[in-house]
């Protein structure tokens, strides 16, 4: 019997130690739970940058997409002529031409088409990259070059969504304030 009560106080030890090592593992997994808990919020903060981030990859792809088709359609020579007309206050390009001359309307052109360029890059790149003032110096008034944007804005309206348009119109927004420091 002495051994009997021996075995059961020895199995009762056991039964303790693994109910300890039991209640040792059960708070362990609950601090893990709670640290876990604590992280929920922050992951899915980083989930919806992610997201974010992704969306305005594609907005940036649409409107990259865009401009390259339009600037090889002749965007820069569309936009400036519109925009050199309005300025000078003359009806057609003949006007413009016999105006400024057939050379700056050229240079005015293609300056333009090099900042359009630029907003090309920069939508690659994912944000506005710095402006090379030497390389992308105005030809004639920032506001003929504001004009010129503003043809843009009312081509594109039609051809792209309004988050697409809205950002191609902050890269151009931004280029003209870079220009005009």
């Amino acid at each position: 019997m002495k051994e009997q009560i021996k075995d059961k106080e020895k199995k009762i030890k056991e039964l303790q130690a693994q109910g300890e090592t039991q209640k040792s593992e059960w708070k362990s997994l609950q601090v893990e739970k709670e640290e876990f808990q604590h992280r929920i919020p922050q992951l899915e903060d980083s989930l919806q940058t992610l997201k974010d981030i992704t969306n305005q990859a594609e907005i940036y792809s649409k409107v990259k997409e865009w401009l390259v088709n339009n600037i090889e359609e002749g965007l820069a020579e569309y936009a400036g002529t519109k925009a050199l007309g309005m300025y000078h206050n003359v009806s057609n390009s003949d006007q413009v031409t016999e105006f400024i001359g057939q050379n700056k309307i050229v240079e005015f052109c293609k300056s333009l088409n090099n900042y359009l360029k630029w907003v090309e890059a920069s939508l690659k790149a994912g944000a506005p990259i710095r402006v090379d003032k030497k390389r992308l110096e105005p030809v004639l008034s920032i506001e003929v070059y504001k004009m010129a944007f503003d043809h843009i804005k009312s081509k594109l309206s039609s051809d792209i969504s309004n988050e697409a348009a809205e950002q191609l119109m902050l890269f151009l927004n931004r280029l003209v304030q870079e220009l005009s420091d």
